[in-house]
């Protein structure tokens, strides 16, 4: 079963309209591995909540607490553990949207609890790559009409 999730190109050309990467770059694997590796643009997050594609509310997950609660100085530039997982949000986001029909929908059901993800919202498991397989994979078979 082929998960649903956003395709690279999907994913880049999100993050040129957000003004995160280069537009003249081809869209493949590489480039956005490259643009993670390298820290997205912090401003990224407010167009990306401009653009509805993030809450408010998602901006805490994407910093550590201990960086939030010291208050260290703001860079410019996510991290690249940061903008990976900035990225694993968009692409579930955007996979979320194509499964179930619209943005608003998508972003309701990573933000609501589940009993298929044992009682914590598909959001909560996308910290790791792991657990992003997982919901890549429910919303895989919600795409094919197997449902949740």
């Amino acid at each position: 079963m082929t998960p649903s999730v956003a395709s690279p190109p999907d994913l880049w050309r999100l993050l040129q309209q957000a003004n995160a990467v280069p537009a003249e770059h081809a869209a493949n694997d590489g480039d956005l591995a490259k643009a993670v590796e390298a820290g997205l643009p912090r401003a990224v997050l407010h167009r990306l909540i401009a653009m509805h594609v993030l809450e408010p509310a998602d901006v805490p997950f994407i910093f550590l607490k201990r960086t939030v609660q010291r208050g260290k100085a703001v860079r410019s530039r996510l991290t690249t553990d940061q903008s990976d997982y900035l990225a694993r949000i968009v692409q579930l986001t955007l996979g979320a949207a194509d499964a179930l029909g619209d943005m608003e929908r998508g972003k309701q059901w990573l933000r609501t609890p589940s009993l298929a993800m044992r009682g914590l919202r598909p959001l909560d498991w996308v910290r790791t790559s792991i657990g992003a397989r997982v919901v890549e994979q429910i919303l895989g078979r919600i795409n094919h009409g197997i449902g949740f």
